[in-house]
């Protein structure tokens, strides 16, 4: 008997800024206001309205990146230079949508990871054939993002195996993508709880994904600590953004439901990328992203590159 599909939580690009909106509570500007928000959502309108479940969950997860970039508050002081600062970075969103550049790549200036002239110039360099080069001097000039991982409960953790990361079948391999060069790191040896396992593989079974790249993705994602939160606010076992999470209608900080959404959300962007790597770069990145780098538009860099050289790499390729 075929399982039957989790429903996906209708969650429209306007809710989902509103959510934002009211979680910060420094924020004194709705986020409907700010120009970038409305450029992107308009750029995004395809997919908000797409009955395809991977492009709307999509695009929700790239307003709420871009959304939190510009509302984020840093700054001390009165209100006036507050809204001050939120105009300033509202303007600077909007230019670099109009640019052409991503949410992930707009939203990373933003927040002050990387700059403009560093991606201006490693565009420049890709231009110039240095690929290589190009790869090494954007990540060497951006600033990574951490995961928290949270301290296990003080109830007995489950007995732990090992997980078996087990090849993917040849027909499903997807045509590899050159990933810039890097120093080697120690693959870890993957454990993973009984009831995570077996979610794992109900999950992976259901949603036509490898059981294998689940593994992969999950331990390089949180290291199978249900609690993990990086400091961008993703959670949970599949490092889920509250805002993705909620437009797949799934709780992340429950692991079961948090596999599932994960799973689900990935299925559709293997199907929409045609293959594995890409699909990792969206996951992490953003499909905005992820589409510039197949075009050659952009170099991996960063978080984004740890992050695919990371699941590569536990999946023995």
């Amino acid at each position: 008997m075929p399982i039957k599909e989790t429903p996906l939580l209708m969650v429209s690009a306007a809710s989902v800024i509103l959510i934002l909106a009211l979680a910060s509570p420094a924020a004194t500007t709705p986020a409907t206001s700010l120009a970038s928000v409305r450029r992107l959502s308009a750029d995004l309108s395809k997919r908000q309205h797409s009955d395809d479940e991977g492009e709307r969950v999509a695009a929700s997860a790239e307003l709420a990146m871009l959304t939190e970039a510009v509302m984020e508050d840093r700054t001390d002081g009165a209100d006036a230079r507050r809204r001050a600062r939120l105009a300033e970075r509202d303007a600077l969103a909007y230019t670099l949508l109009s640019l052409g550049y991503s949410a992930k790549e707009t939203a990373d200036v933003v927040s002050e990871r990387v700059t403009k002239r560093v991606l201006d110039t490693a565009h420049a360099m890709r231009l110039a054939g240095q690929r290589d080069a190009a790869a090494e001097y954007l990540n060497r000039h951006s600033r990574a993002v951490t995961i928290a991982v949270a301290a296990p409960a003080a109830a007995p953790l489950p007995t732990l195996r090992p997980a078996p990361l087990a090849a993917m079948p040849t027909a499903a391999r997807p045509a590899r993508i050159a990933l810039p060069p890097s120093k080697p790191r120690p693959v870890v040896a993957t454990v993973s709880p009984e009831p995570v396992e077996a979610a794992i593989v109900k999950y992976a079974r259901q949603h036509g994904v490898d059981a294998a790249l689940i593994r992969a993705i999950i331990g390089a994602e949180s290291a199978y600590v249900s609690g993990a939160r990086s400091s961008a606010g993703a959670i949970g076992l599949m490092q889920l953004m509250p805002a993705t999470a909620r437009a797949l209608g799934v709780n992340p900080h429950i692991a079961n439901e948090n596999i599932e959404g994960g799973v689900r959300y990935l299925a559709e962007l293997i199907k929409m990328f045609g293959g594995v790597e890409l699909a990792l770069v969206a996951y992490n990145a953003g499909p905005g992203f992820a589409e510039r780098y197949a075009k050659g538009q952009i170099s991996l860099y960063g978080e984004t590159r740890d992050y695919v050289q990371q699941v590569m790499a536990r999946l023995g390729r």
